[in-house]
């Protein structure tokens, strides 16, 4: 048996699972609010897009804190430097076919994409989670400037639907390159841990 050792911290794969299922809650829920596509409930659907979506934001709110304050914080993988910006065509390039092989200065867990898209992420979450407030009535009020900011409330709605797509899209991509560029670490991600041979 391959000796085993720890890739992700336990804390972080339970962030990311507890995400991915929030983020499927909010995207079915959020579709049938916008165009309800079976008999059910719209008062039970806005109910738990909600629910999902504060659990997405207090989720959020745990794994920035869980970077920088944890024993296993990870914050570095994160960061944005020089060498990010270096290889960041390089790498796209490499996943569009463009390009036989990655930059050798790719290094870390997360690649140049990666980091860019993660560090997108915590905005885009916070305008998602703004945008359905001003789209909420109870909460709309303390929202106006933003409605008045985007040009009205059918604005809002669009751009509420717009970032829908880019997260989806996003999932989407994340999704194929675990699959087919390094289906070993899509594999041990249940665990958390990957082959010591699969990082020679």
């Amino acid at each position: 048996m391959a000796e085993m050792h720890i890739e992700h911290p336990v804390e972080a794969r339970i962030y990311h699972y507890i995400h991915v299922v929030s983020m499927i809650a909010l995207a079915f829920t959020g579709f049938f609010i916008h165009y309800p596509f079976f008999k059910g409930s719209m008062s039970t659907m806005r109910f738990v897009h909600f629910v999902a979506m504060y659990v997405v934001v207090f989720n959020l709110i745990i794994r920035v804190s869980l970077a920088f304050l944890s024993k296993n914080r990870d914050y570095k993988n994160f960061g944005l430097g020089m060498i990010v910006w270096r290889n960041l065509f390089g790498t796209l390039g490499y996943y569009l076919f463009l390009k036989k092989e990655l930059p050798k200065e790719v290094q870390g867990i997360y690649n140049p994409p990666q980091r860019l898209t993660y560090v997108l992420f915590i905005p885009l979450i916070i305008l998602q989670a703004m945008t359905g407030f001003a789209l909420y009535t109870p909460f709309a009020g303390y929202f106006t400037w933003l409605t008045s900011l985007v040009g009205g409330l059918e604005m809002v709605r669009v751009w509420h639907f717009s970032i829908m797509w880019v997260f989806i899209l996003l999932t989407a991509v994340h999704v194929y390159l675990s699959l087919f560029e390094d289906f070993g670490q899509f594999k041990y991600m249940v665990l958390s841990m990957v082959p010591k041979e699969s990082k020679e």
